[in-house]
């Protein structure tokens, strides 16, 4: 069975793709994989053990939905270079 992707993740993955190609990094994400961090990092935010909301709805700016980081700065969007974090 296939999970749906909720909206955001793809708005998510769009963003990410522009800022790596504006930086000239490696960018190899899907939504997919980025449902899978979700899934991994069992909706905790990887720096501070909290728990981020899921959202698929547009409205005010939160601390707490997630965001992609690269653990390593100097390297682009790549899965194993990707956390979710809030």
């Amino acid at each position: 069975m296939t999970t749906k992707i909720p909206s955001w993740i793809n708005v998510m993955v769009a963003n990410a793709r522009v800022r790596a190609a504006e930086r000239g990094h490696a960018f190899d994400l899907t939504p997919q994989d980025v449902r899978e961090m979700w899934d991994d990092q069992n909706g905790m935010c990887f720096w501070f053990n909290v728990p981020m909301q899921w959202r698929d709805d547009v409205g005010p700016r939160n601390p707490m939905i997630p965001t992609i980081d690269r653990t390593d700065n100097n390297r682009g969007h790549v899965r194993s270079n990707c956390v979710l974090a809030c």
